[in-house]
């Protein structure tokens, strides 16, 4: 499948090159919800060989993660994959369902997508398993397939840059001061306070901001 037909509002200047009959097969069966294990046992490839496919298959797309759910997004902006669009009509009950899955879409994790949102990520994990609930999705790529088939999400800023698309894990590796984290009311117990008996790291905590990482 030839890609230089795309409108450069969409390639901008990224330089995509087309995904092998094999490669898009692979983001097919990601796409419709096949976890790593099925993908492989379909296609007869081994861990190491899936790991090093989507690898391959991300620098094609220009990505600078090998996220799955970001990789289905980029297929379908740029053309690789077709998705058949519904006309059934699907509503997210809250806005942040919708921030959830255009987050996914972007290559980003659960996690920096709560950091982006300056909420804490046990308090977005809920809204994500709903907005799966709501696209029947079986996981995050299956998520963002789902949502193009729906039209909750389009070929919208395909060329996202490394630092938008880090984990946060990466952030932080980087020296980079995060956020710092939504106070709350410490006079009321929150619902969602954890348990003494599980070992929390202290960046991790309600109400707390992380200090700024010293590089040695």
């Amino acid at each position: 499948m030839n890609t230089t037909g795309l409108s450069a509002a969409r390639t901008g200047s990224l330089r995509v090159q087309t995904l092998d009959p094999r490669e898009r097969e692979i983001v097919l069966r990601i796409a419709q919800g096949g976890n790593r294990a099925a993908v492989v046992g379909d296609l007869g490839l081994d861990t190491k060989q899936f790991g090093h496919r989507l690898r391959k298959i991300a620098d094609k797309l220009c990505s600078p993660t090998a996220i799955r759910s970001g990789l289905v997004y980029r297929a379908l902006v740029f053309g690789q994959v077709e998705a058949d669009l519904l006309e059934t009509s699907v509503r997210f009950r809250k806005k942040r369902e919708y921030e959830v899955l255009w987050g996914v879409a972007q290559g980003r994790t659960l996690s920096r997508i709560a950091e982006d949102l300056r909420v804490e990520e046990w308090d977005l994990g809920p809204i994500a398993l709903q907005m799966r609930h709501t696209l029947k999705a079986d996981d995050y790529a299956h998520a963002v397939w789902r949502g193009w088939q729906l039209q909750l999400i389009g070929p919208d800023n395909p060329g996202i840059t490394a630092s938008e698309t880090r984990s946060s894990a990466q952030v932080n590796a980087e020296g980079w001061r995060r956020r710092p984290r939504v106070l709350r009311n410490t006079s009321v117990q929150s619902r969602s306070t954890t348990p003494p008996s599980i070992r929390v790291p202290p960046h991790s905590g309600p109400g707390l901001v992380c200090p700024p990482r010293s590089n040695p």
